[in-house]
């Protein structure tokens, strides 16, 4: 072959690998995933903008709640397992187990009453999309979703 082909061969590869940079450097940012469901659950219920404005406010509530509840989860659970790297082989205290139990029950509570919340904010004729909407959240709920088969 010879240098000129060489060259035109240079620069188409330096052109594709530009532009392949550019893709991912310019490509459109991800959705937030908490927006999204707030816009399914809201569409799915056929919510005006009064009921939309409402249920954000209670999602935001639930997500803080959730929030500090799986922090607290997460550190115990760090902790409980933890006692495996010790030397002394000594079990990890059953106290952090209780208090797991205890933050789990928390997360249900709250996600149900979130619910009840956003039932109430429903009108008559959206209740029977508000019971498709829970056989929905259960499958997520419950990991439905993300198991095979």
């Amino acid at each position: 072959m010879t240098s000129k082909a060489y060259k035109i061969g240079f620069f188409v590869l330096l052109v594709v690998n530009i532009t392949l940079v550019m893709l991912f450097t310019f490509r459109p940012k991800p959705r937030m995933q908490g927006s999204n469901i707030m816009e399914v659950v809201s569409d799915k219920l056929g919510f005006s903008e009064d009921q939309k404005a409402m249920f954000a406010e209670m999602a935001r509530d639930h997500r803080d709640q959730m929030v500090a509840l799986n922090k607290q989860e997460h550190e115990l659970t760090r902790e409980y397992f933890s006692h495996l790297k010790l030397s002394n082989q000594e079990g990890p205290n059953q106290d952090f187990l209780a208090r797991i139990k205890v933050i789990q029950e928390e997360k249900l509570t709250v996600t149900y009453t979130h619910f009840e919340e956003v039932k109430t904010v429903c009108r008559e004729d959206q209740i029977a999309n508000f019971d498709q909407l829970m056989d929905d959240m259960m499958r997520v709920l419950t990991g439905e979703n993300n198991r095979p088969g």
